[in-house]
């Protein structure tokens, strides 16, 4: 009996160790970026997080384990190609409203937890009270925070060039060029601090500013959802945006457990709109069939999007209808068998006839 016990162990052990070793593995892609602009009640909803919200984020992260780790510090290991811990979570905030400052800022410091604010430097240099100081920046920063760029005056980077032309926009390019070196000559100037990265206002960007932003040294980050995987442009990373609108529980924890795609090819990966654009767009899924058969994909305000199979290995996606807002999303999720965990990607599009509403 002894005997026989040991002989159903063995393997048994043997299985739970291979499933164990490949779960860490697939919750080693799963670093998660949060994305804020104000933490605050008096503040348009779209764009807000209540406090006690934020607070029950927080305290969802630290009592959960999650691993929250500076920016940098995921990027340098994103760079290298080496694993993230698991289930490892930045917490970034967009434009460095006062509310920052505020109301997220005692929370985290009581916590020890580090984060993010991309600033755009115009309203800092004209003091408005709708945004943070220099000052209470460079307090931020003594306490784990990372101040890095998000432009001067937060334009829309992308509406100056016509997408019918090639790269070599040179006043495009000098526009560009100038909006980013501004901020970023003033956080040196500033705090002494010269990390590039970079958020894109708006969440908007395309090839051409994918490629000058490499060209210019900066990791960029967007504003569309998804877990982000080792193998990713390092020029339009991920980020969760966590409103009050997208910030829910339960929603809110699964999206902080969700893991990347792996071995899922999505074309584009992110696409822009203009009169000589089809709309809808199509998107093309890359896999073999068993991954292809578990993904779904929604569309912004229009919920569940048609999938055919062009052949085995093969999936489009192809809403009906044409899009008319200025900004939308593809997002597609597929729950993994191995974790239970949604693997998540965001396709964001911007559609250049439509302004801002």
């Amino acid at each position: 009996m002894a005997r026989l016990t040991s002989l159903i162990q063995k393997p048994l052990i043997k299985i739970l160790t291979l499933a164990l070793l490949q779960s860490h593995t697939l919750l080693s892609q799963a670093v998660v970026a949060l994305q804020y602009h104000h933490i605050d009640t008096g503040t348009p909803f779209s764009t807000s997080t209540n406090p006690t919200l934020f607070k029950q984020h927080i305290e969802y992260l630290v009592s959960n384990g999650f691993n929250v780790l500076s920016l940098p510090e995921i990027v340098d290991t994103l760079k290298s190609k080496k694993a993230n811990k698991d289930r490892t979570v930045a917490i970034t905030f967009d434009d460095g409203f006062i509310s920052v400052y505020t109301n997220a800022f005692p929370i985290l410091k009581a916590h020890g937890l580090p984060f993010t604010v991309f600033v755009n430097t115009d309203p800092i240099q004209a003091k408005r009270p709708t945004h943070v100081s220099w000052e209470q920046l460079e307090e931020m920063k003594k306490h784990g925070a990372t101040v890095a760029n998000h432009t001067h005056k937060h334009s829309h980077l992308i509406n100056s060039r016509s997408h019918s032309t090639n790269s070599n926009d040179r006043k495009w390019q000098d526009e560009f060029i100038s909006e980013v070196n501004t901020a970023q000559n003033l956080l040196k100037a500033k705090l002494n601090q010269d990390i590039r990265l970079f958020a894109y206002p708006y969440g908007e960007f395309d090839q051409y500013s994918n490629q000058l932003l490499a060209d210019m040294g900066y990791i960029g980050f967007g504003q569309h959802s998804g877990a982000i995987g080792s193998d990713m442009n390092m020029q339009s990373l991920p980020r969760y945006p966590a409103s009050n609108q997208y910030g829910k529980f339960p929603l809110i924890a699964t999206k902080l457990n969700s893991i990347a795609f792996e071995k899922t090819e999505f074309k584009p990966s992110y696409g822009v709109i203009d009169n000589a654009s089809e709309n809808p767009p199509k998107l093309y899924i890359f896999g073999d069939k068993s991954s292809l058969s578990s993904i779904n994909c929604f569309g912004s305000s229009v919920g569940a999007l048609p999938k055919t199979y062009l052949d085995s290995k093969t999936l489009l996606v192809e809403p009906k209808h044409s899009f008319t807002t200025r900004r939308f999303r593809y997002n597609c999720t597929a729950k993994s068998p191995d974790t239970g965990h949604f693997r998540w990607v965001s396709i964001p599009w911007v559609n250049l006839t439509e302004s801002e509403k």
